[in-house]
């Protein structure tokens, strides 16, 4: 598994980390949530290294440090990221994540959280507070707005009889997810109301993975029938909501039949990226497409390569496609010495007079 970036203007490809470099086999480590703040253009970025020399790596201005999010009153460490645009601060959704294996469907997979909630980190004051945590509903996937004043996320009730119980596996199906929002004082560090954005669950659908554009018109999420984590859900396909008159449609120029799952937006608002299975229904694979100022998508294209061939003989996936506006250049060997290192514990801010959470025995997911 690799984090790559590509020049769009040509066929340049670089690999910012692999996680061979420092494990290999059973004692083997995995790497994901690349996240950027403002496209790269601060120098700051993180993504997660897990299993072998575990802990959250944060980039700043070309600096590496791992610090461990997980603390005495959080279910794990930090998982889905989102950078404020401005802000020394990230949001994270915290998971206790789990798969099950279908042994008579297409899908395959299906990843699920038996809890989850969203924390911020304060970067500076290496300390984590929560934004949300509510035990009667699963919150994941945070999203800042592009001026950094709200915080969209999405949350699920328990089904009646399936909270905190092994019943939530064999009703996975009952899972939907809804559009919420949180308001945010950057000067404060604090959240205050919060609104409904969009009631899936109300269509019996399940929405998830909210990008506001840069201009904050426009609100594009995934649309499954079920749960959180669509890019195994074939019945996932994007849709736009246009905030100024609240009108919500499916992209159908962009949707396809099978996954359409990860997306972001350019710095300019004129592109869409976004992961799609298909091509096969089996490998991730990047498309693009321009997006018009009358709120229109065109035909969207897939990364070319410079072989042709290349998608027929390439059998791995691509996913988390993220537009930045500059290369990240921060060192190999500077990610290679922070990785080494034991990950700094970072401070709970304990506002609510929170008890600590019980410890799990099985095995986390994402953990």
């Amino acid at each position: 598994m690799t984090i790559n970036q590509r020049n769009l203007t040509n066929f340049d490809e670089n690999v910012i980390y692999d996680n061979t470099l420092l494990s290999k086999g059973e004692d083997g480590q995995c790497i994901n949530c690349h996240s950027y703040q403002n496209y790269y253009k601060t120098g700051n970025m993180q993504f997660h290294v897990r299993q072998k020399y575990g802990g959250t790596m944060i980039i700043t201005e070309n600096q590496a440090k791992k610090v461990n999010l997980k603390t005495d009153y959080t279910i794990s460490g930090g998982v889905y990221p989102a950078w404020h645009p401005t802000e020394k601060v990230i949001a994270y959704s915290v998971n206790d994540t789990h798969q099950s294996f279908h042994t008579k469907d297409k899908q395959k997979i299906e990843v699920m959280d038996k809890e989850s909630s969203l924390i911020l980190y304060d970067i500076e004051k290496n300390e984590v507070t929560d934004i949300v945590n509510n035990p009667d509903c699963l919150e994941t996937f945070p999203s800042w707005s592009a001026d950094g004043k709200f915080l969209y996320y999405v949350s699920a009730s328990y089904p009646e009889g399936t909270s905190g119980t092994t019943e939530n596996v064999l009703r996975y199906e009952e899972f939907r997810y809804d559009l919420y929002r949180k308001s945010f004082d950057p000067v404060t560090r604090t959240f205050r109301h919060t609104d409904t954005i969009f009631e899936a669950s109300l269509y019996n659908k399940s929405a998830t993975l909210p990008r506001e554009s840069p201009d904050g018109r426009y609100l594009l999420f995934t649309l499954g029938n079920f749960g959180n984590f669509h890019i195994w859900h074939k019945s996932s396909d994007l849709y736009l909501l246009d905030m100024k008159d609240w009108s919500l449609r499916a992209m159908t120029e962009l949707n396809s039949p099978d996954v359409e799952s990860y997306h972001s937006w350019s710095s300019n608002g004129r592109w869409i990226i976004f992961s799609t299975r298909r091509d096969d229904g089996s490998y991730t694979r990047p498309y693009i497409a321009y997006f018009d100022r009358n709120g229109k998508a065109h035909k969207p294209f897939i990364l070319p390569q410079k072989d042709p061939d290349f998608y027929t003989d390439f059998f791995q996936s691509f996913n988390i496609p993220e537009f930045t506006s500059v290369p990240v250049t921060v060192s190999r060997k500077e990610l290679l010495r922070a990785i080494r290192e034991e990950a700094l514990p970072v401070t709970y801010r304990n506002t609510e007079n929170k008890k600590p959470v019980r410890k799990e025995t099985e095995e986390n997911f994402y953990e």
